[in-house]
């Protein structure tokens, strides 16, 4: 089942701008999180869609930009709106973002506008600048082997990450370990 949840805090006095996204959880073979920097804030790969991309096109195009790879979508993991005010455009954003589990390719394919880093998902979910990005990264963690849609067991044929997870205050923390894997729940690929 896909979830919908609602993050930052709506005022009915405010105008809010929409704002299509997409972004990819990737996991790394000992399961930190891919996230990119930019303006001083984490975020999860990804970003706008354009008019007339679907949610794989866009995710597709962004992943390319950023961080000049191709990827595989495994699954949607979930959707999710969040309020927020940006600075640099002095605008307030309805943002309703579609979250995919996805896998990288090894190959880079250009110069990419975003540096790739790798952050344990505690780490991640305290530094992302969107709530609505560590809660996608705790939907994928809180999955257990009997609740992984079909596409992942095909895909993987090994045990999934579990995750325990914590309290903050407005969202979970987490942290990650691989639980009685035959092999580790890689997702970088070579062509």
């Amino acid at each position: 089942m896909l979830l919908q949840k609602v993050f930052g805090d709506f005022d009915p006095n405010i105008e809010y701008l929409d704002r299509p996204a997409v972004y990819a959880v990737v996991l790394s073979a000992v399961d930190n999180v891919a996230v990119v920097k930019g303006k001083g804030r984490y975020f999860l790969p990804g970003g706008g869609l354009n008019n007339d991309e679907t949610e794989e096109q866009a995710l597709t195009r962004e992943i390319r930009e950023e961080i000049a790879r191709d990827l595989r979508i495994i699954s949607e993991i979930g959707r999710a709106t969040q309020y927020f005010y940006a600075d640099a455009d002095n605008c307030n954003y309805k943002m309703d973002a579609v979250f995919f589990l996805a896998t990288l390719k090894d190959e880079m394919l250009d110069n990419p506008e975003s540096e790739l880093n790798w952050l344990s998902p505690a780490d991640a979910s305290q530094l992302f600048y969107h709530q609505c990005h560590a809660w996608a990264i705790n939907q994928v963690c809180r999955w257990h082997v009997n609740e992984w849609p079909p596409a992942i067991h095909l895909r993987f044929r090994a045990r999934p990450p579990m995750c325990i997870n914590s309290a903050l205050p407005s969202f979970p923390v987490i942290s990650a370990n691989v639980v009685g894997a035959a092999a580790p729940f890689g997702v970088i690929e070579k062509k």
